[in-house]
């Protein structure tokens, strides 16, 4: 969205929504897991085990937890901590 308001000429403006649009397409093929009564089960037992990451980090987690799904994340460092949590960083 920052790049569709600073895009000032036609052709970076046409190029920025395609981007958008491009975007929207690929993240429409992976499925939404919900924060439900399980990953709140797991966000607590992460918690209670006092798991040193920020309090989104951790909702994160406990939602791939409670999926049993790998959670690809560039922050490698932080969810490492999490016991049990698969991970996959796509970046390098």
């Amino acid at each position: 969205m920052a790049a569709l308001s600073r895009s000032i000429s036609g052709a970076a403006r046409i190029r920025a929504y395609q981007h958008l649009i491009d975007t929207v397409q690929l993240l429409a093929r992976f499925p939404i897991v919900p924060f439900d009564q399980n990953a709140e089960s797991q966000y607590q037992r992460l918690r209670a085990l006092r798991v040193r990451i920020g309090t989104q980090d951790l909702k994160i987690a406990a939602v791939a937890l409670a999926n049993q799904v790998t959670l690809i994340t560039r922050n490698r460092a932080d969810f490492a901590r999490v016991p049990g949590l698969m991970i996959d960083d796509w970046s390098v």
